[in-house]
């Protein structure tokens, strides 16, 4: 089962079958850079055709791994099926409280859409 959504991590050194994206420090400052920087963003979205991305940040680079495909019917429910505690995670918890804006531990999520249970 894997994710549905794209997964970025912090690495020192960019992997050689990755893109590279103009540094954080040029799309910043320059519009036609950003512009050009977002279009290879938008053209490697797609799980079937994506290739992973990397962006120079500082002395550091910003891998950006290409999206999963779909979750399937069955792996949703299985998902779901779950039994959620409606809290933070334990090793989240253990860095200290866990503060976030709007946290509302009734809150439940659908693939429909979001629902609120009061």
């Amino acid at each position: 089962m894997g994710f549905a959504s794209r997964i970025c991590r912090i690495v020192k050194e960019p992997p050689g079958d990755a893109i590279q994206l103009p540094a954080y420090e040029t799309v910043r400052n320059d519009k036609k850079a950003f512009t050009s920087m977002f279009f290879t963003f938008y053209e490697n979205s797609d799980p079937v055709t994506a290739h992973p991305l990397v962006q120079k940040h500082g002395d550091r680079w910003l891998l950006q791994h290409p999206s999963q495909f779909p979750l399937s019917r069955e792996e949703l429910d299985s998902i779901y099926s779950l039994k959620y505690e409606r809290n933070a995670h334990p090793s989240c918890a253990a860095e200290g409280e866990v503060r976030c804006a709007g946290y509302n531990p009734f809150f439940t999520d659908n693939s429909q859409g979001l629902l609120w249970r009061m």
